[in-house]
């Protein structure tokens, strides 16, 4: 005759899931997604300042351009107005271009971080209370 293993839980408990573990591992879960949503709306915002930063500067050079456009008496005064704005234009997209880069790989960077931290803060065993 093979014995049944005793238990002190229920049969219930048994065979079901572990509501407690569950509820935590849930809220563990729900708190990383928290901080990583946190950050990535951190890290658009971040996006978007530098992006309305470099618009703006931009458009100023624009205003700037159409200036001294104005004021050009002839053809090569207007040569080098229009050479210097593209010149200007090409160094600064470029740059800006770096810019956005490097924000994009920090914020991978951090972003992967904190799913890393958070998957090892739901993976951690609950503590019995």
């Amino acid at each position: 005759m093979t014995k049944i293993p005793q238990t002190d839980k229920p049969a219930s408990a048994a065979t079901g899931p572990d509501l407690d573990q569950l509820s935590t591992t849930s809220q563990k879960s729900m708190l990383a997604l928290g901080h990583l949503n946190s950050r990535l709306l951190r890290n658009a915002l971040e996006v978007n300042a530098q992006l309305l930063d470099f618009a703006q500067n931009r458009i100023g050079e624009d205003i700037r351009t159409s200036e001294r456009l104005a004021c050009c008496d002839n053809v090569a005064d207007t040569v080098e107005v229009i050479s210097g704005f593209y010149q200007k234009a090409f160094a600064e997209y470029a740059e800006e271009a770096t810019q956005l880069v490097k924000l994009g790989s920090d914020a991978a960077t951090h972003s992967l971080e904190d799913i890393q931290r958070g998957t090892m803060a739901v993976s951690e065993p609950a503590v019995d209370k």
